[in-house]
C-alpha cells in the first residue's frame, strides 16, 4: 500500500514527490529522492480531515509530508490500527443534518452574543469606569468636532443665557452627579441636530433651534440628550463596537478577499441596531420627563415633524443600517397614553 504525498524538509518551500508506505514492522517509511526514511507512527502528528483540504503529516525531524488522496491515508491508517481522536468531526460533516444543526448552532449563538450579550457586558461594564473617563472622552470629542464640523453659533449672549437655563431645568432631575454644559454651535454638515456627548455636555445648533417652534419643544429635545448622557449611551456604543467588530473578525477570519463594504456589513448593521435601540431608550427618558413636568407630548412629536421637515433626506438608506427608529415610531410612541 503506497501513498503519493509531497515532502518538505522544513528548511526550504521546496516541495519533494515521495511515497509513503507503511512497513510490516508497523513504521511509516517515505521513499523518493531524499531517500528512504522511517518513522515510527506514534511519533507522527496527523492532521484531522476537513473535507478536501489536504491533511499534513509532521514528522518528528522537523520535516512534513502533504497528502490529498485521502481515501488511500485513511487505509494506511487503518491498516496500522491508527485512529483519530478528532475523526468524529469529519464523521458529523459527512450528515447534512447535523452539518446545518451546528451552522444554525452556531449563528444563535453570534446573534446572541451580538444582540444580547455584548449590550449587557458593554452596560455592565460602563457602570464600572469611572465618570472621569466620560469627562476627558467629552472634551476630546468636542474637540475633534469643532475642527471638522462645527462653526461658531450666531446666537446672542442673553439667546445663550436662555437656553442653558431651559437646559438647567431639564437637568436638574436627572439621576447621578452629572454636570450639564450647553454648547451652541452652527453646522451646514450636520444641519438642525443636537448631540450628547460623555461627561453631560450637549450640543446644539442653530439650524435645530430655527426649526423649533416653543421652548416646550426644546425641553424636549434636551431631556432626549440628557437620557443619552444619564444611559451613558456614548461609552456604551464605544464598548458595543468593539465587541461587535471582534466578534466579526471571529465569524469572518481573514476577510481581506472580500471587500470592505461586504465585510464590514454585518458590524455597520448590528451597530446601527444598537444605536437605535439607545435613541428608543432616550426618546423613553425624554417621555417621562415630559409627563412628570406636565409638558404635553405633542411637543415631543410636533419638533419630531419639524426636523424631519428640515434634515435633507435625500437618498434610500435600507431600515438596517438606520441610525434613529422611524419618525412615525416615534411620533406614535408620543402619542400613547401616559402611564
Amino acid at each position: 500500500m503506497r501513498v503519493a504525498a509531497r515532502y518538505f524538509d522544513g528548511r526550504s518551500a521546496a516541495a519533494i514527490p515521495v511515497e509513503l508506505a507503511l512497513a510490516p514492522d508497523g513504521t511509516v517509511c517515505l521513499t523518493g529522492p531524499v531517500g528512504v526514511r522511517s518513522y515510527r507512527l506514534a511519533d507522527i502528528r496527523v492532521s484531522t480531515r476537513l473535507g478536501s483540504v489536504p491533511r499534513e503529516l509532521r514528522l518528528p525531524d522537523g520535516g512534513l509530508c502533504e497528502v490529498t488522496d485521502h481515501a488511500a491515508l485513511d487505509s494506511l491508517l487503518a491498516a496500522a490500527r491508527y485512529r483519530d481522536p478528532a475523526d468524529w468531526v469529519h464523521r458529523l460533516e459527512q450528515h447534512w443534518g447535523w452539518a446545518l444543526t451546528a451552522v444554525v448552532a452556531v449563528a444563535a449563538i453570534l446573534a446572541f452574543a451580538v444582540l444580547v450579550g455584548i449590550p449587557t457586558l458593554a452596560r455592565t461594564a460602563a457602570a464600572t469606569i469611572p465618570p472621569e473617563l466620560d469627562r476627558v472622552l467629552g472634551e476630546q470629542a468636542l474637540a475633534a468636532l469643532d475642527q471638522m464640523l462645527l462653526r461658531p453659533t450666531t446666537v446672542s449672549p442673553e439667546g445663550k443665557a436662555e437656553l442653558r437655563a431651559l437646559l438647567a431645568g431639564v437637568a436638574a432631575d436627572a439621576p447621578g452627579e452629572w454636570s450639564f454644559r450647553l454648547e451652541l454651535r452652527s453646522s451646514h454638515e450636520l444641519g438642525a441636530n443636537a448631540l450628547a456627548l460623555p461627561s453631560g455636555i450637549v450640543v446644539v445648533t442653530d439650524q435645530l433651534l430655527e426649526a423649533a417652534d416653543n421652548d416646550d419643544q426644546l425641553r424636549a429635545v434636551m431631556a432626549h440628550e440628557v437620557g443619552h448622557v444619564v444611559y451613558r449611551h456614548s461609552l456604551r456604543m464605544i464598548l458595543q463596537q468593539s465587541g461587535t467588530a471582534l466578534f466579526s473578525l471571529v465569524l469572518l477570519g481573514d476577510a481581506s478577499s472580500l471587500s470592505s463594504a461586504v465585510a464590514g456589513l454585518p458590524v455597520m448593521a448590528v451597530t446601527a441596531r444598537h444605536s437605535r435601540e439607545f435613541e428608543a431608550e432616550a426618546d423613553d427618558y425624554a417621555l417621562a420627563w415630559m409627563d412628570r413636568h406636565q409638558i404635553p407630548r405633542e411637543a415631543w412629536a410636533d419638533m419630531l415633524r419639524n426636523l424631519e421637515a428640515a434634515v435633507n433626506t435625500e437618498g434610500w438608506q435600507p431600515g438596517f443600517l438606520a441610525s434613529h427608529p422611524r419618525t412615525e415610531d416615534r411620533i406614535g410612541k408620543a402619542g400613547e397614553l401616559r402611564r
